[in-house]
């Protein structure tokens, strides 16, 4: 899904195809099959500081290029389209900065909570340096959440009070994969845009590894 969402990015510049260099790949193997299946998307080089993950990607992806820090990549001047920016880095925001304001669009997975909120001023210096900044795992890009929030800004739907989310899912046995309470992120995501504010209280319980439950509670009883 992120390499669609960065084809779509830049699709309408009329390239051919669309080139990137993959930044933090902890996850980057899940990309593989979907890249098989779409040609138009080619992988210049691979930032993380695992030397064996790097090198085995390069491998898989055909990244000709491979460095351990973004800023070793960008001093080689590459001619990519974009960057995609993982969120296991405690520097991914910072790296995504840093292709921002090297004229590059940027894919960027939510950030860790603790800089999730520094989104807003990302997509205000990619407006200023005329690149495309997409933050990937979050509801607030699906259409009928746009069209909801310009209306709420609007006033045309008087003030939000509640925002209500549900979310099953199968067991997860899988040790290494997404956990429940991180499934639970882009719907705390889209209530904070929605209400345009960050919650004053928050009371959160799990029980065992299946069940979360969150409540976020913000100003004026919202």
């Amino acid at each position: 899904m992120a390499c669609l969402l960065l084809l779509n990015m830049v699709g309408t510049r009329g390239h051919n195809g669309v080139s990137f260099i993959l930044v933090d790949a902890t996850d980057a193997f899940r990309y593989v099959d979907a890249l098989r299946h779409v040609p138009e998307i080619s992988v210049d080089g691979i930032v993380d500081k695992d030397p064996e993950r790097r090198a085995n990607l390069s491998q898989l992806l055909g990244a000709k290029a491979q460095k351990s820090c973004l800023q070793e990549m960008l001093d080689g001047n590459p001619s990519c389209d974009g960057v995609i920016v993982g969120n296991h880095d405690e520097t991914s925001v910072e790296n995504a900065r840093m292709a921002i304001h090297n004229g590059m669009n940027v894919l960027l997975s939510l950030p860790r909570m603790s800089k999730s909120f520094e989104v807003k001023t990302l997509a205000e210096e990619a407006k200023a340096a005329q690149v495309c900044l997409m933050v990937s795992n979050t509801l607030r890009f699906v259409p009928s959440q746009q069209v909801l929030k310009a209306r709420l800004d609007k006033g045309d739907l008087g003030v939000l009070g509640l925002v209500r989310a549900h979310r099953w899912i199968g067991k997860i046995n899988n040790k290494n994969g997404p956990q429940c309470h991180m499934l639970s992120v882009p719907y705390l995501d889209l209530s904070n845009w929605l209400f345009d504010d960050v919650p004053q209280l928050i009371y959160a319980r799990a029980i065992g590894s299946g069940y979360v439950q969150i409540h976020l509670g913000f100003v004026e009883g919202g």
